[in-house]
């Protein structure tokens, strides 16, 4: 991270995703919940100077070409990190961050939509595949016979809907490029 020399953004920023079984590093991904702290970091760092409750930074995805607006809170000019708000997939909870996304529409692919359609079917069941930030395959739940209200529970211990989705994932993948 580092200062920005772009007319529009105050911060660049690069992620990298290393993959340790696979021993890559994947430069594509934007990755949300890893900028939530670019935000809080540029302050803290001194990048960029507090303003008094909110501190907006304007961060460059070096990597993807994303623009992203933090909002951060700042009382009393320094960065707040004591709330209640939680992400899914990251323990504990902190203040909010708030982020909005530009210019992210084709980051991966170049492509919005990727295969050309709004919808395909893969293996009988129909997706939309979108790269949004990143390449994503969406799906509705009962195109894999589930009522979208399993419990995390019920859906780990379900082994042939990960089969089946695996199968529909690999295919959308290769229909994405």
């Amino acid at each position: 991270m580092s200062n920005s020399d772009d007319d529009w953004a105050d911060i660049d920023y690069c992620f990298a995703q290393v993959g340790v079984v696979d021993q890559l590093v994947d430069f594509k991904p934007t990755f949300g919940n890893m900028m939530i702290g670019v935000g809080p970091a540029a302050i803290e760092m001194g990048l960029i100077d507090a303003a008094e409750g909110t501190t907006t930074v304007r961060i460059r995805a070096v990597n993807t070409g994303a623009q992203v607006v933090a909002v951060v809170e700042t009382p009393d000019k320094a960065v707040n990190f004591t709330g209640c708000v939680t992400i899914d997939g990251v323990p504990g909870c902190a203040a909010p961050v708030a982020l909005d996304f530009n210019n992210v529409a084709g980051s991966v692919t170049g492509e919005l939509l990727p295969t050309g359609n709004a919808r395909d079917v893969v293996n009988g069941i129909e997706v939309s595949c979108v790269d949004f930030a990143m390449p994503m395959v969406i799906a509705k739940a009962t195109g894999f016979g589930l009522s979208g209200y399993e419990t995390r529970d019920e859906l780990e211990a379900n082994q042939a809907f990960f089969k089946r989705m695996e199968q529909v994932r690999l295919k959308a993948g290769k229909l994405i490029g």
